[in-house]
């Protein structure tokens, strides 16, 4: 096969020589990406099914469809193709377009020849690849690549016939790796043959954050990994060994499975880590380290995964960069660490109570572990335990330096999160651990939920969407937290049936949560869709997110007026809150409805749910009806001392505090000063439709009907914005109706009454503010 040599346009692909060249030019493609063109190439001219490709490239495996998907994908890039090669024939497969000159005697249905890999191998372990200090651009392999993020790398190869080094206790063994920008990694557990339990589970640990700190590797998670063995028919709990890793490991579309393992010989601990390529299983490089003692592990599993990153690829710089230990100093920190990978396991498995004190012990046995503080404020964080959230997320952050870049990057985004409350240092905390690593999705959802929480909606939905394609590019499971976030960034940009893509795509893929079924139900109550907002009430009764949808769907009634509804659906919500044992999470939305009664006219409602209020109220909704109809002077004091204990808090200080002066300001008749005191939050005014509100009573209380009617078109244009749902977007053609009305534009003002009373045709008749609009335009007759 030595000269069968196929030529389409300006491209050569030599089979057994695995090589594609353009102009002359090498084409890098990964192992199996080459084998899918090749089988393309040559059965040109004719439809190849995907079960053909799957039979040639993957004889013995199971292969999901979305890998193939990938590597045509990466093919079509590295032909430039803009399908002008390659063309997707729906419900069938892929067509080769080219022309193709092949050998005379070329069988068009010949598959992948044996001995191929052999020959493949044979070669690249002749190689040493070595970095030069001048970089120049190589091409990523099919599954890992996303042009946005390329770092360009430049690899000189010499002819060697093989390499070993050996030095006392340790030895190693390499293989260059394909030339990569990044590596997908898939780790085995650890084969423990000591039979101390200690190392179960703990040195898989040191092995993953010492991966995760650099953005050349990206750790595949046990969950995922589990996931695959299910499919393949293995045990959910069973250990992960050498030879089912690497089956899931060509499942993920991964590029590189690690297999560690620890051994006592003679009272010295020995330490192997072998990394090997998903493609083939052969051996890319190897590393054993021998021990005195059991302290001395730790120090030996991360200098093994340290040399294991460099024989896989990773850059000089990178390393140095990128490779801080686990521990600065030698402690008895195993037990620890220990401790901490338990905790992990349980919080990833929905036992929170037990996640705390498995992190807590990790604390006493290390007290400077600032991960594990970390990891514990985020667990109290999600328990709504407020004060124990800020008081280690504080430690985590004070011992920040200790940790590696990552690491430091969450860490300081947690403090400023939980403690600090500075929008603008968070945005920057993110977007710089976003460039320094590109491939982590979940940084990508992290930032994207920021900017909507900023109300920075397209760039969240374009921050939400670089994060699911770049689950797909890496070959992950789509991730229910982007396609949540993606779902309720364009629900806010009034995208309806985009955001609906995503919801779809999240009860497809079985990752939906009852934050994605209550976008899906804001957007039912947006369009009058009674019976979707009824299916998605049925769909969490029983569930612990019944009372959070319920809570949804009796804002969604009150946004229509229908007060009764609500009152019923909130009474409903409380009870299931209490079944589960969830009252704390319901206290959020029962702050916002105090304040949507006072803006309804229900003063003595208000008066009396703001008595029973038992929540704490950290959006300081509750301040706010309290500063309208409550004591004044307590209001004030306790927006004054917020202010105090959150001096860089960007929202405590831009708006919750002046939009409590504000309201106090318009108690007092005094519309001007509310006016100034909103200028600071109008950079936030899309976020939360209750500035545009306050800041339109204003100017319409300090007789400037334009300047007020320009707050209520917002609200009017932008109905998506609430979260949850308001009648404030009603309430603002009401507004605009008295602003018109103002300026003695009777017959606009009518139009807006109209449009008013249409949105609330069916409102319960006894609404204050809704009698009063009635009365009002029919005095404008």
């Amino acid at each position: 096969m030595v000269n069968d040599i196929y030529r389409f346009d300006e491209f050569e692909l030599d089979p057994a020589g695995r090589f594609i060249a353009r102009n002359g030019v090498p084409v890098a493609l990964s192992p199996k990406a080459f084998d899918v063109l090749k089988y393309l190439v040559i059965n040109a001219g004719r439809v190849v099914t995907k079960e053909e490709i799957f039979k040639a490239v993957w004889p013995d495996s199971f292969v999901e469809e979305s890998n193939l998907t990938q590597h045509v994908s990466a093919l079509r890039k590295a032909l430039a193709d803009r399908s002008r090669y390659i063309v997707t024939i729906p419900g069938r497969g892929y067509q080769f377009t080219a022309k193709v000159q092949g050998p005379p005697h070329a069988d068009p249905r010949d598959g992948l020849q044996a001995g191929e890999v052999l020959v493949q191998r044979t070669r690249e372990r002749t190689q040493v690849v070595i970095e030069e200090t001048l970089p120049a651009p190589v091409t990523a392999p099919a599954s890992a690549r996303i042009a946005l993020f390329h770092q360009p790398r430049f690899w000189i190869s010499f002819a060697l016939t093989g390499v070993l080094i050996a030095c006392a206790s340790t030895y190693l063994w390499m293989r260059p790796a394909q030339v990569r920008d990044h590596v997908q990694v898939v780790i085995a557990d650890f084969d423990n043959s000591t039979g101390d339990a200690t190392f179960d589970h703990t040195l898989n640990k040191v092995v993953q954050i010492d991966l995760q700190q650099s953005p050349y590797f990206t750790v595949v998670g046990e969950g995922r990994v589990r996931q695959a063995l299910r499919m393949m028919g293995r045990k959910p709990d069973a250990p992960i060994n050498a030879i089912d890793v690497r089956e899931a490991c060509q499942r993920l579309n991964a590029q590189v499975y690690l297999v560690p393992a620890i051994a006592s010989l003679g009272g010295r601990y020995v330490i192997s880590l072998t990394a090997n390529s998903c493609a083939d299983g052969a051996t890319i490089g190897a590393r054993r380290e021998d021990v005195d003692s059991k302290a001395e592990v730790l120090r030996a599993v991360e200098q093994t995964t340290s040399l294991i990153r460099k024989y896989l690829g990773e850059s000089r710089t990178s390393l140095r960069r990128f490779d801080k230990s686990l521990y600065l100093e030698r402690t008895s920190s195993l037990d620890a660490l220990q401790a901490y990978s338990e905790a992990t396991r349980m919080g990833n498995s929905g036992r929170p109570d037990e996640a705390v004190r498995l992190f807590r012990r990790a604390i006493e046995l290390d007290p400077n572990f600032a991960i594990a503080y970390a990891d514990l404020s985020s667990m109290y964080y999600n328990l709504g335990d407020t004060t124990s959230d800020k008081e280690n997320i504080a430690k985590a952050y004070a011992l920040r330096d200790t940790v590696n870049d990552f690491e430091r990057f969450m860490i300081t985004y947690r403090y400023q999160q939980s403690v600090t409350g500075d929008l603008h240092a968070m945005r920057d905390t993110l977007e710089l651990c976003s460039a320094t690593y590109p491939r982590n999705n979940l940084v990508l959802a992290d930032l994207a939920n920021h900017l909507t929480w900023i109300g920075q909606y397209s760039e969240s939905a374009q921050a939400a969407q670089r994060a699911i394609q770049l689950n797909i590019a890496i070959g992950a499971p789509l991730n229910g937290i982007s396609l949540d976030i993606a779902a309720r960034a364009f629900k806010h940009l009034g995208q309806y049936d985009k955001a609906l893509e995503y919801y779809n795509a999240a009860v497809e893929q079985k990752v939906d949560s009852g934050a994605t079924h209550g976008i899906a139900l804001q957007i039912a109550a947006l369009r009058h869709d009674e019976k979707e907002i009824a299916r998605q009430i049925a769909w969490s009764r029983g569930t612990t997110s019944e009372s959070h949808i319920l809570q949804e769907a009796a804002m969604a009634a009150l946004a229509d007026g229908k007060v009764r509804d609500s009152d019923g659906l909130f009474i409903e919500a409380t009870n299931a809150a209490r079944r589960d044992h969830m009252e704390a999470d319901l206290a959020s939305i029962d702050a916002y409805r105090l304040r949507i009664l006072v803006e309804m006219g229900f003063m003595k409602k208000a008066k009396a749910a703001m008595a029973a209020f038992t929540g704490e109220d950290d959006a300081l909704d509750k301040l706010y009806a309290e500063a309208e109809i409550g004591d004044a002077d307590q209001a004030r004091a306790i927006a004054l001392r917020r202010q105090k204990e959150y001096p860089e808090d960007t929202l405590v200080n831009a708006e919750y505090a002046p939009s409590v002066d504000a309201a106090l300001a318009l108690r007092s008749g005094k519309p001007a000063e509310a006016v100034e005191l909103m200028r600071s939050a109008e950079p936030y005014e899309m976020r939360d439709p209750t500035i545009a509100y306050l800041r339109g009573h204003a100017f319409l209380a300090a007789k400037m009907g334009p300047e007020a009617a320009v707050e209520f078109r917002k609200l009017i244009d932008n109905p998506g914005i609430d979260d949850p749902l308001t009648p404030l977007h009603a309430l603002a053609h009401l507004n605009l109706a008295r602003a018109d009305a103002l300026e003695g534009h009777k017959s606009d003002s009518r139009e807006e009454y109209k449009k008013f009373f249409a949105q609330w045709k069916d409102a319960d008749t006894d609404i204050p503010v809704l009698q009063l609009g009635r009365q009002e335009c029919a005095d404008l007759q």
